[in-house]
């Protein structure tokens, strides 16, 4: 939940929606709700991005979202320090390090407000490949953006406006 943290910490007007998989790394992102004094504005629950959303979930105006995307040879590579101690469902995105991709555009789109943004943290090189997976779902203004050391780390799709 650090990103839907940081952005409810710096945005005295957003509420914010915190997801995941695991009731394990939940546990953790309430006690950093409640540490942040933003209980009142961020929830914590358990969602599936892979799966149908409950119809109860609403709209948004942004989704932001760290899929896995490391790729399975990648995954061999990476450093102890990462590969024995963070979930392996929380990295690796398939063979191709895209399989998050591939459906996470048409699961969020009708999620999101008309005009609303989609931002997805991205490996290396994968900014054109998921650009134009956003496209294929109905994004619009698709961008990539690199971090600070220059490579390649954020791509953002627009919803349309109706």
């Amino acid at each position: 939940g650090c990103i839907g943290l940081a952005v409810a910490a710096n945005a005295p007007d957003c509420r914010a929606l915190l997801g995941d998989i695991s009731e394990e790394a939940l546990g953790v992102c309430r006690r950093n709700v409640r540490r942040c004094g933003l209980a009142d504005r961020v929830k914590a629950e358990v969602l599936d991005l892979l799966a149908p959303p409950p119809e109860a979930i609403g709209l948004f105006d942004c989704i932001t979202c760290n899929p896995p995307y490391i790729t399975r040879g990648e995954m061999e590579a990476l450093d102890r320090s990462v590969k024995d101690f963070e979930p392996h469902l929380a990295l690796c995105g398939g063979e191709d390090g895209l399989d998050f991709y591939r459906r996470l555009p048409g699961i969020c789109l009708p999620l999101l407000e008309p005009g609303g943004w989609l931002l997805l943290e991205i490996g290396e090189g994968q900014g054109e490949a998921v650009s134009s997976l956003l496209a294929a779902a109905g994004f619009q203004h698709m961008q990539v953006k690199a971090d600070l050391s220059g490579l390649e780390r954020l791509v953002r799709g627009q919803a349309p406006r109706r």
